[in-house]
């Protein structure tokens, strides 16, 4: 990420963790808990409670970590690769799920890559038209 995105995602993070801030200040405030332990039903409003607030903050708790993984991702440029190595391209072929002209249309696009590689083709029908390939 560049300088200028660095600092618009800080800036709507900012600003969406004030407006989260400001929604917590509003769903925790103590007039919305249930706070009457008088009766078995009155506890059923916690624990729904409970798992309402769970639902909801789930979500935007997991964002919130997502925002801070985000900010700490650091660009790579690309890099030329060593001499004499060489990568493995895989594909597999479900008979049951995939066509054939599937294969056809996927397998020479591997075959082509411009990178020193090995293709595999995974069979897991042992089909005798994909042999041929």
């Amino acid at each position: 990420m560049n300088k200028y995105g660095k600092r618009l995602h800080t800036a709507f993070s900012a600003v969406a963790l004030i407006l989260v801030s400001i929604f917590a200040v509003w769903w925790f405030n103590p007039s919305h808990i249930p706070n009457n332990f008088d009766d078995w039903f009155n506890v059923f409003d916690i624990l729904l409670f409970l798992f309402v607030s769970y639902v909801i903050w789930h979500p935007i708790i997991m964002a919130i970590f997502s925002w801070s993984v985000l900010s700490n991702i650091k660009e790579h440029s690309a890099s030329k690769p060593e001499k004499g190595l060489k990568v493995a391209f895989i594909t597999t072929f479900v008979p049951a799920s995939e066509s054939v002209e599937l294969l056809h249309k996927c397998l020479p696009a591997l075959v082509r890559a411009n990178y020193k590689h090995d293709t595999w083709l995974l069979d897991e029908g042992n089909d005798p038209e994909v042999k041929i390939f």
